[in-house]
């Protein structure tokens, strides 16, 4: 009878911990940190471009400033694990970057609004 106490005990401390365990929760995905100055490279059905962005992250939000064939703009964004997204205005047009950052890099899609999408890649200064 006293095996069997044992195992009985060892049964239910072994439980305890797989119950446990799966109560403990990953930690959310923080924000990749997109601070810094950024030289990119864009290809649009208007042609491309190498525009700079300035960028400091606070949390998951962007601010910053474009400087490039539209001129210069100041730029907000936000950004969800390696996701992020910039946003500007220039001559009235909403300009959009949606991508991913690698490490020092990035690419992703532009939206130019009523002159179409196009691409970039860009690497940190």
């Amino acid at each position: 009878m006293m095996k069997a106490g044992k195992l009985l005990i060892v049964f239910f401390a072994v439980l305890g911990l797989m119950v446990g365990a799966t109560m403990i929760k990953a930690p959310a995905a923080s924000a990749a940190d997109l601070t810094g100055t950024w030289l990119v490279q864009a290809q649009t059905p208007s042609g491309s471009g190498t525009p700079t962005f300035v960028l400091k992250q606070v949390g998951n939000n962007i601010a910053g400033t474009y400087k490039g064939v539209f001129g210069e703009s100041d730029v907000l964004g936000t950004a969800t694990g390696n996701d992020f997204k910039l946003d500007y205005e220039s001559s009235g047009t909403r300009i959009i970057y949606k991508g991913k950052l690698d490490g020092d890099k990035i690419s992703g899609t532009i939206s130019l609004g009523q002159y179409g999408d196009g691409t970039f890649t860009g690497k940190r200064q």
